[in-house]
């Protein structure tokens, strides 16, 4: 039997394995049921007949209205495919999660991002030039199952192409983008067009004046005189566009001020709703910390704690995460944030954080969205992680508190590495895991070949002010 669940225009479908039955979940959830008749399963069967097996138990599609995803592209419509790693009972309380709906399971086949934006259409098509133009574009395309090396998992954290490596596609992405600057030219993010073309249609009663040049693809705007009037500017805009469903990734707000830098002591120039940061294309600040224990037993000596992100996670559900994870407020210091996080999603107290963690560096990368971030995807997130792990005692587990983490699980290196290599992992915290392999010598130019461009895709070099231009990047 199969069964299709319907809610806000979406379709659900997946065969019915779960303890919990159809209607009661359909009843739970909000979602309208529908049964599909076995006849038409059936014929749709005998139809697939000698094709490629399709993906199993979950498919989800929707019409989307250029209008209102105007990140999208031309095309009103796209198919949106969420491979069955993402099965299993979904949360009685299904949450957004922007372009797509799903739910999750570690148990099944693991997840490939989606990539729906024209920005990723253009960068498959350049970086795979004998796929042709009609196959670069194509979600199956993006999804055929394979190992990702470490370097592709690098690459896909760190997704934003580099000139010097990449000059043609660096060009092609460039021509889709404007940077947004402060009043001297610097460069303080990487917007698209379809949120230039959103922020010029708000009234400037709202926005304030914005300053466009069209030649050298800039956009002056939020230039207020004190901090306090540019950060009211900018969350009049979030609510104007939050209040007008402008655009989905802000039906995940937060209501967590993020900080805007600027200048070379790092001035705090203003504060960015965080569901809102990746539609001004400014830098994104967090945290992310790998717990591990001693086992002699195990090959290197060690253990890694991984957490599954909850399924009703508006983000990257049901995907494998770092020990301990978390965004970084104005004001905030990364350490005490690091202390907050590891008590609210792995119940570890104060005390033993002040003891035992241990800070080890930043990373800075920029990688480019896919659907699995919820929201349009495409947009730009340059990153930095203050990057910390811990040495837990053996008989300590993390245990799940706030709801975000469905659970911990105790793996060798090899398991983590498996999980890696199969795309099981949040992109920016898999690179947060080669860092560690790194700085424990478990990944070394000996057994790495591509070990020199993992290490510079680590700490590259970001256009953008802020605390990360000065603070230190080592990896060991």
């Amino acid at each position: 039997m199969e069964t299709c669940l319907y809610k806000g225009g979406l379709r659900l479908r997946y065969q019915t394995s779960f303890h919990a039955t159809p209607e009661a979940l359909g009843k739970s959830s909000g979602y309208q049921l529908q049964r599909r008749p076995s006849s038409l399963i059936k014929r749709e069967r005998e139809q697939r007949a000698g094709r490629p097996p399709p993906l199993k138990n979950f498919y989800c599609t929707r019409h989307i209205s250029p209008s209102r995803h105007p990140l999208l592209g031309s095309n009103s419509r796209h198919l949106l495919r969420t491979p069955p790693h993402h099965l299993s009972p979904p949360s009685p309380h299904p949450e957004h999660l922007g372009i797509s709906r799903r739910a999750s399971s570690f148990s099944s086949a693991p997840p490939a991002a989606t990539a729906v934006s024209t920005i990723h259409q253009t960068l498959r098509r350049l970086r795979n030039p004998h796929l042709g133009a009609g196959t670069a574009t194509t979600p199956t395309t993006a999804m055929s199952p394979r190992r990702m090396s470490n370097l592709d998992i690098m690459r896909e954290a760190d997704a934003f192409p580099y000139a010097d490596a990449e000059p043609a596609a660096a060009a092609a992405l460039r021509e889709t983008l404007y940077t947004l600057v402060w009043r001297d030219g610097q460069p303080l993010g990487y917007m698209l067009d379809g949120v230039v073309a959103q922020l010029l249609a708000v009234p400037e009663a709202v926005r304030g004046p914005v300053s466009v040049d069209e030649a050298a693809r800039t956009v002056h705007a939020f230039e207020q005189p004190t901090e306090a009037e540019r950060s009211a500017r900018i969350a009049a805009l979030m609510h104007y566009w939050r209040e007008r469903g402008t655009f989905d990734i802000l039906r995940g707000w937060r209501d967590e001020p993020w900080p805007v830098f600027g200048g070379s002591d790092s001035e705090l120039l203003y504060n960015v709703e965080r569901s809102g940061t990746g539609l001004l294309g400014v830098m994104r600040y967090g945290v992310h910390m790998t717990g591990h224990v001693k086992d002699e037993t195990a090959s290197h000596g060690i253990k890694i704690w991984v957490p599954q992100r909850a399924a009703n996670k508006s983000t990257y559900p049901g995907m494998l995460d770092n020990t301990v994870a978390g965004g970084l407020m104005t004001g905030e210091d990364p350490f005490e944030c690091i202390i907050r996080e590891a008590d609210e999603e792995a119940d570890l107290s104060e005390a033993l954080m002040r003891e035992r963690a241990k800070f080890t560096g930043m990373v800075t990368y920029i990688y480019i969205t896919d659907e699995r971030a919820g929201g349009e995807a495409g947009q730009i997130y340059p990153e930095t992680q203050w990057v910390y792990e811990i040495e837990l005692p053996a008989g300590l587990k993390p245990v799940p508190k706030d709801g975000e983490v469905a659970a911990f699980h105790l793996w060798t290196v090899e398991e983590v590495q498996e999980k890696l290599a199969e795309g099981r992992f949040k992109p920016n915290c898999a690179l947060i895991l080669l860092d560690f392999f790194i700085r424990h010598k478990i990944l070394t130019p000996e057994n790495e070949p591509d070990y020199d461009e993992i290490v510079r895709r680590l700490h590259r070099k970001l256009p953008f002010p802020g605390p990360h231009q000065a603070a230190p990047r080592l990896t060991t």
